[in-house]
């Protein structure tokens, strides 16, 4: 076993003795008695992920900070190079802390190796990112992120030509860069100054892309809503991070009738009025309930800091009722689908993905519809590498059950949030106008096509200690019997570390038991936790009362089973 204090002091010792900033070098004395988390912060070097580099801020070399940040995007840019003589970047921002630094100093370092850099002159979502780089013709786009984590993180995605995350192969070519890079390098003023002579993105790029976004929902059946058409009230918030920059306005355009929660509208890396600023979480949603209660509006509307993902409450009586990502998904395609049968307009070809460890119901809507659905590992970079292979002409909707949407291939190769908002409005406007709510709409699916219940179990497991003991769960799992931990024979057991066809590796397991229960199990790619899916459900025979009341006691009973299922589970990890 290597000795972890030895190696991390060392490295520590390495960076103690360089010119650090004097931030971080004050951070660095102030740690040096604290074995443990100097452990914590050198014991490895930060890497890449599912969505690239997520880490929290501060002094080490599996933090983010100035030197792990430059030593990234000096091997981004040797990669570059080695493809292109004369490669371009693109580089936004959120609204966390140091965010914007971050991008001067990315863009900084680029144009010091000769990579021409194009940066945001104020922070924008990270869909739009996706579509910028295609529009300006780059080689890579750059947002600085961290997504829906909290407020001490924040992170480093890296887009490829095709405005997708970078493949695991492009990956893998990247961290060959990195490996020949000096990780203590820094950034000298000299070199920070250049970020003042790189090109940047015009004001003008919101209209445009917001003008690409209103021509891809016009092509599936979507066009802008009549100024004279029946009033849609929807209340947004977007959590004190880049939504905010565009979504208000652009559903204004659509003629929705939008209330912005003013508490969090201003872009806030201390995201003061919640815990997390995840969309997918009541109480980050509590904000906006508050204030759709009192102008009983339609909808509630919630991105991510990055507006890459969107949360959902609807009106169901005198209340609120939050959705699930799987919800949502179900929600939004079937509402695509249906606006295109309406125009006769779907084809054979059409297609859409989700990842594994989305609801099976959009599988079963699709090929009610007529029409094809890929699987792939979580990920949206798999949901484009699939946009790809089978055509962006007949791609229809990717969705992961992390609250990711994108409808069509036209704008985006990654979740955007500011288009998912505009389509659940124009969703909610479409059932109103058939005397419907969102709600009873959904129930109608459950009773078309069956009922589905989903349950996400997330367990955080923070260090080297957590990573052990997530490891330590995937070993248990993928080699130990399971029938009497899920209640019931396990039928097929699939192990995505083995070949799978269409599928890559990856460290994924999932059960379906005798009993029609589905549960995958992965260590997530972006967070120290790992994270248990859990899909009941139920078919509808056509003998079956199809009213909201046996539905109800259908929903009671896969609630039932999957709470003993969830009892077991952490009973049985909680003792490894």
């Amino acid at each position: 076993m290597p000795d972890l204090r030895k190696i991390s002091y060392q490295k520590a010792q390495a960076w103690r003795d360089t010119s650090l900033p004097e931030d971080l070098a004050q951070e660095l004395k102030s740690l040096w008695d604290q074995e443990e988390e100097i452990i914590e912060r050198f014991y490895t070097d930060i890497d890449f992920g599912t969505g690239g580099l997520r880490a929290k801020m501060g002094v080490g070399s599996c933090r983010m900070n100035v030197l792990t940040l430059s030593h990234i995007t000096r091997g981004l840019a040797r990669y570059l190079l080695k493809k292109n003589p004369s490669p371009q970047v693109v580089i936004s921002y959120d609204s966390r802390f140091q965010s914007s630094d971050f991008a001067r100093t990315t863009a900084a370092v680029l144009e010091d190796e000769g990579v021409r850099a194009h940066l945001f002159e104020a922070l924008r979502p990270t869909p739009m990112l996706s579509w910028a780089l295609r529009y300006h013709k780059a080689q890579a786009g750059v947002m600085i992120t961290a997504s829906h984590n909290p407020k001490d993180y924040n992170g480093y995605k890296v887009y490829n030509e095709r405005g997708a995350l970078m493949s695991g192969e492009e990956a893998k070519n990247l961290l060959e860069e990195l490996g020949k890079g000096d990780l203590l390098q820094g950034v000298s003023p000299e070199v920070l100054a250049k970020a003042d002579t790189c090109a940047r993105v015009e004001k003008s790029a919101d209209q445009r892309y917001l003008q690409c976004l209103d021509e891809c929902l016009s092509k599936h059946g979507i066009p802008r809503r009549a100024k004279d058409s029946s009033p849609i009230r929807v209340v947004y918030t977007a959590l004190h991070g880049t939504g905010g920059t565009l979504v208000p306005k652009w559903l204004r355009t659509r003629n929705i009738e939008v209330h912005e929660v003013a508490e969090q509208a201003t872009p806030d890396g201390e995201f003061p009025t919640v815990i997390s600023p995840n969309p997918e979480e009541e109480e980050a949603l509590s904000y906006g309930i508050q204030q759709a209660i009192a102008l009983k509006a339609d909808l509630v509307l919630a991105s991510d800091p990055d507006a890459d993902r969107m949360g959902v409450a609807l009106r169901e009586g005198k209340g609120y009722r939050i959705l699930n990502g799987n919800q949502i998904a179900v929600i939004l395609l079937y509402f695509l689908l249906s606006k295109k049968e309406e125009q006769q307009n779907i084809s054979p070809q059409n297609f859409i993905v989700k990842t594994i460890v989305t609801t099976p119901l959009m599988e079963v809507i699709a090929r009610e519809f007529g029409i094809l659905c890929h699987n792939t590992l979580t990920g949206f970079k798999y949901i484009a590498s699939l946009i790809e292979a089978h055509g962006a002409e007949n791609f229809l909707m990717g969705a992961e059950e992390s609250h990711g949407y994108l409808i069509g291939g036209e704008v985006s190769r990654d979740k955007d949030g500011v288009q998912a908002c505009a389509l659940m409005a124009e969703a909610c406007a479409w059932a109103q106008g058939q005397n419907k709510t969102l709600w009873s709409l959904l129930l109608e699916i459950y009773q078309r096509f069956g009922l589905h219940k989903d349950r996400l179990i997330v367990l955080s497991m923070d260090g080297k200690a957590g990573r052990d003991k997530r490891q330590r769960i995937m070993q248990v799992f993928r080699n130990q019997p399971l029938g009497d931990l899920l209640g019931s024979r396990v039928e097929e057991k699939i192990d995505y570390l083995k070949p799978t066809a269409n599928i890559p590796q990856a460290d994924v397991l999932q059960f379906r038991t005798q009993d029609h229960l589905l549960v995958s199990l992965r260590p997530s790619g972006t967070e120290p936790k790992i994270k248990f899916y859990l899909n009941s459900q139920k078919t509808l025979s056509s003998q079956e009362d199809p009213g909201q009341e046996h539905l109800k006691s259908l929903e009671e009973d896969l609630e039932k089973r999957m709470d003993k299922v969830e009892k077991n589970l952490r009973a049985f990890i909680e003792k490894l």
